[in-house]
C-alpha cells in the first residue's frame, strides 16, 4: 500500500514531458498538484522538429528520435504538426501503469502542380494515370500523390505527345513543373480513300498512310509542300498537293479524297507510222491507175516511264 502511494506521488510530480537531450521540452501546461500522469513514447521519424498537440493545445516540441511525453491519465485527442501542417491525428488512452507509444513518420503523400505557359491547351497524364486538361496559360493540381518518382506525359489535345519525363515528389513541399514549348508543329494526314499513300514533304518521301487511316507528321516551323501520292504500282499519281505554313504550336489536318492527278512525267508515248506511196497498177489501155489503197509498213512506239 505504501509503495502504491509513493508511485502515485512520483507520477503526480513528473513534468508534463521530457526533452530528448537537445534542450527540447518546454512545459506548456501549468502543473496541477494531484494529477496522475502516464507516459506516451513518441518516435519522431520525420527527420524534422515536430509539435505535439493534446486536446487542441500544444504540449511538446520534439526533435527527431524517441522522446517520452507525460500526459494526464485518460483519453486524449493527439495531433502532430510541422510548420502548421497536420501530419497525423490519433485518439489514445494514457494509462498510469503502462506506457503508450506513437510512431510519427514523414508524410506519405504530397501534391503536384503543373503550369502550362503555352498559348495552346494541353492534356497531362500524371501519377497513377490521372489526367488533367490544362487550358492555355493555366494550371492543374494533382492531390495525394505518393512520395517518390512518377511519370508525366504531356500531349496536344489531338493526342500527339509533346514530352515525357520523370518527376520526383518529396514529402514536405509540393512538386511543381512547367510544360516546355514544342519545337515542331503537327500536320495530320487523313486518308479518306482505300489505297495506301506515300507522303512527300518538300519532295522527299517521309511516311506512309494506310487506306482510311491517319498519319501525324512533325514539321519544323516554316513553309512546307505536302504531296500525297498513290505510289504502289509502276506508275504514280498525286491525289493531293498542298502548301502549309507551320508554326510550332500548330495542329492541322489535311484530308485526302479520290480523283488522282498524274504526277510528273509518268508516261509519254512517241508513235511514228511509216507509209509507202500509193500503189500504181497498169490499165488495159496502157495507162497507169493509182489505187487509193495504203499499207502500214512500220510502226515505232516509244514509252517513257518514271524510274
Amino acid at each position: 500500500m505504501t509503495r502504491a502511494i509513493l508511485a502515485l506521488a512520483f507520477l503526480a510530480s513528473a513534468p508534463a514531458f521530457a526533452g530528448h537531450g537537445h534542450g527540447y521540452g518546454h512545459d506548456h501546461h501549468h502543473q496541477r498538484p494531484g494529477v496522475v500522469r502516464g507516459t506516451l513514447m513518441v518516435q519522431n521519424l520525420t527527420g524534422r522538429q515536430i509539435n505535439l498537440y493534446a486536446d487542441g493545445a500544444i504540449v511538446a516540441s520534439l526533435a527527431p528520435g524517441a522522446t517520452p511525453v507525460y500526459l494526464p491519465v485518460g483519453v486524449h485527442e493527439l495531433s502532430v504538426r510541422v510548420d502548421g501542417r497536420v501530419l497525423n491525428r490519433i485518439t489514445t488512452h494514457i494509462d498510469a501503469y503502462s506506457a503508450a507509444s506513437w510512431r510519427v513518420d514523414a508524410p506519405a503523400t504530397s501534391e503536384l502542380r503543373v503550369h502550362n505557359p503555352l498559348p495552346i491547351p494541353v492534356v497531362v497524364t500524371g501519377p497513377g494515370g490521372a489526367t488533367r486538361t490544362i487550358p492555355a496559360y493555366g494550371e492543374a493540381f494533382f492531390a495525394h500523390v505518393p512520395v517518390g518518382s512518377h511519370a508525366l506525359t504531356v500531349r496536344r489535345t489531338s493526342g500527339q505527345v509533346l514530352e515525357r519525363r520523370s518527376l520526383s515528389v518529396g514529402p514536405w513541399e509540393p512538386a511543381a513543373y512547367s510544360v516546355r514549348p514544342p519545337s515542331t508543329g503537327v500536320v495530320v494526314v487523313d486518308n479518306e480513300q482505300p489505297k495506301d499513300l506515300a507522303i512527300f514533304v518538300d519532295g522527299v518521301r517521309v511516311a506512309w498512310v494506310s487506306g482510311f487511316g491517319e498519319t501525324a507528321l512533325e514539321l519544323s516551323p516554316g513553309y512546307h509542300r505536302l504531296d500525297m501520292v498513290d505510289d504502289c504500282g509502276r506508275y504514280s499519281y498525286t491525289l493531293r498537293s498542298v502548301g502549309v505554313e507551320i508554326d510550332r504550336y500548330d495542329d492541322r489536318r489535311v484530308e485526302v479524297f479520290g480523283g488522282p492527278q498524274p504526277r510528273g512525267p509518268a508516261v509519254s508515248v512517241d508513235m511514228t507510222i511509216h507509209q509507202p506511196p500509193p500503189i500504181k497498177e497498169p490499165t488495159r489501155a496502157g495507162g497507169v491507175r493509182a489505187e487509193g489503197r495504203y499499207e502500214t509498213r512500220e510502226v515505232a512506239v516509244s514509252v517513257h516511264a518514271r524510274p
